[in-house]
């Protein structure tokens, strides 16, 4: 007899859901019962932890990530990481075990009442397979539609009794065999009124999003921004992704996070193609108009829901990267000089207490090779401006802005691509909410520099408040030992607070195997976000 659970192990093995991201109560067990040798299994110690391993992984290896969480607390729990998997675009495959079939109607202990409601809307498709029979073929649609553009997150709540059941062959065989592919083009008349407009226009702009780096888009931006001479800049700088080398001639940064600040960004452009994200991403709202004069806005994205938010200009809906090489090969060689590089960051002397951009210096200096980065530390903001960021799929974040996705992200990352040295950047604030991440880095010997910036204290907090003009109580962060924390999880982790010290600290953490947290005194200093 061929069992619901070995039918679906089968379906999973076929969308290349091979790895387990894990913090199991009873509900699950039978789904977890004699795991295939082929499948990994990692498990972490909190919810918030188990959906950031499992997002930092699906980006970093572009393959979807089963998630199993306890029934509504679990799932519940995991929630906070999950708007960031929401928007990162993480194909997660999430399980939320059910009580026994027969007790559903009792609503017995641990009974997730309400199982489809629950996760939604952080998750492209919430559904409670309807028999035991089902359960391979709501598998196969789950991972189908994870994977489908715009990637993103699902979930499935599956009753505990249904693994051992009988699969039904047809089912089963059909499921099993299912397969998906491709991506929505911009169709070519709208690709060439583009590179029109590009050629014609005075004074045009790119602006790219995180999905140019999610679908592969890197070097065709790069190719068109060179072909017609733009400038570049990041949509925002709280992107999940970059999308562009920060180190090449034509980037520009990042746009600002306000209406004022981004409407004095474009002012100078009568042309602006935005690709990739979300259309103005603001953080926070200010009086007056999006745009000012005449500048017109065309924008490109896989997302529905992101051209049909859009508050003003033309959207298309189409792959990115596929627009991007498309554009490139529409549109005549500009004939002008390529955009003047930006100035060379002012450099510091490193003496006194420790600043950002001090840390940012040494970072530099210090990095191995191909290194991929992590970022969580929301008030140190733009730090690829001093720590060039110039290889496509090295850079995530959070892209709902929620704190606490970094250290178990780059555990996630550093499980996917083990090959190359994962540095998490991360706030003290942000790196509490998921501490326990730690635990599995040690259990499974990640190569990753857990490298916390201790300002003491939430400055973007602080940073927001002025911009809202509000007075805030005390919200200092006093008394935190990371070092004491990371020991007690089994993570080598020393404490640096001058130039000297943080520089042999880097140079340790880079060049010993496994994990390391250095806690990195830094001077407390407003991000210029507001």
């Amino acid at each position: 007899m061929v069992t619901v659970r070995e039918a679906s192990y089968e379906v999973l093995r076929s969308f290349g859901a091979t790895t387990v991201v894990a913090n199991p109560g009873s509900n699950e067990l039978p789904f977890l019962d004699r795991l295939p040798e082929d499948f990994q299994f990692v498990l972490a110690l909190q919810e918030g932890s188990v959906i950031s391993i499992a997002d930092g992984y699906a980006q970093a290896s572009g393959k979807p990530v089963v998630v199993s969480v306890h029934s509504a607390a679990g799932l519940a729990t995991g929630m906070g990481a999950l708007t960031n998997a929401y928007e990162n675009g993480a194909p997660l495959i999430i399980i939320a075990g059910q009580q026994f079939r027969s007790l559903l109607t009792l609503e017995a202990i641990v009974t997730n009442r309400d199982a489809t409601m629950l996760p939604r809307p952080l998750v492209k498709w919430s559904f409670e397979a309807p028999s035991p029979e089902s359960v391979p073929a709501v598998l196969a649609r789950a991972a189908a539609c994870a994977l489908t553009a715009p990637t993103g997150p699902v979930c499935v709540s599956i009753p505990l009794d249904d693994w051992r059941r009988e699969a039904d062959p047809d089912t089963s065989k059909y499921a099993s065999s299912r397969r998906i592919s491709g991506n929505p083009q911009v169709p070519q008349a709208d690709i060439d009124q583009v590179a029109r407009r590009l050629e014609s226009a005075e004074n045009p702009l790119l602006v790219l999003g995180p999905d140019v780096d999610k679908y592969g888009g890197w070097d065709a931006a790069i190719a068109l921004a060179e072909k017609r001479s733009l400038e570049v800049f990041l949509g925002s700088g709280e992107y999940s992704r970059l999308p562009f080398p920060t180190d090449h001639r034509c980037f520009r940064g990042a746009l600002g996070a306000t209406i004022e600040q981004v409407r004095t960004q474009l002012e100078p452009y009568d042309f602006v193609a935005w690709i990739g994200g979300a259309l103005l991403p603001y953080h926070g709202w200010d009086a007056g108009p999006y745009l000012s004069g005449d500048t017109e806005l065309v924008h490109i994205t896989a997302d529905p829901a992101q051209a049909a938010r859009a508050p003003l200009g033309w959207s298309i809906l189409g792959d990115p990267a596929a627009a991007l090489t498309a554009l490139t090969e529409a549109v005549a060689a500009s004939g002008r000089a390529l955009p003047a590089p930006r100035p060379a960051p002012e450099v510091i002397a490193r003496t006194g207490a420790l600043t950002e951009h001090q840390v940012w210096d040494i970072l530099a200096e210090e990095r191995p090779g191909r290194a991929q980065y992590v970022w969580d530390a929301p008030s140190m903001i733009g730090w690829w401006n001093r720590v060039p960021v110039s290889e496509p799929g090295s850079y995530f974040a959070p892209g709902a802005g929620t704190v606490g996705f970094g250290l178990p992200a780059a555990v996630g990352v550093s499980l996917a691509r083990p090959g190359r040295h994962t540095i998490a950047i991360l706030g003290d604030g942000a790196s509490n909410y998921t501490i326990a991440g730690l635990w599995t880095a040690a259990q499974h010997n990640c190569d990753v520099t857990f490298f916390v910036l201790r300002n003491g204290t939430y400055q973007v907090l602080e940073d927001y408040a002025t911009l809202l003009a509000a007075q805030l109580p005390d919200i200092k962060l006093r008394g935190i030992d990371f070092v004491a924390l990371a020991t007690g999880y089994g993570v080598a982790a020393e404490r640096v607070s001058d130039a000297d010290s943080t520089t042999a600290a880097l140079r340790r953490a880079f060049t010993e195997p496994g994990p390391h947290l250095i806690e990195c005194d830094v001077r407390a200093q407003s991000s210029g976000m507001f």
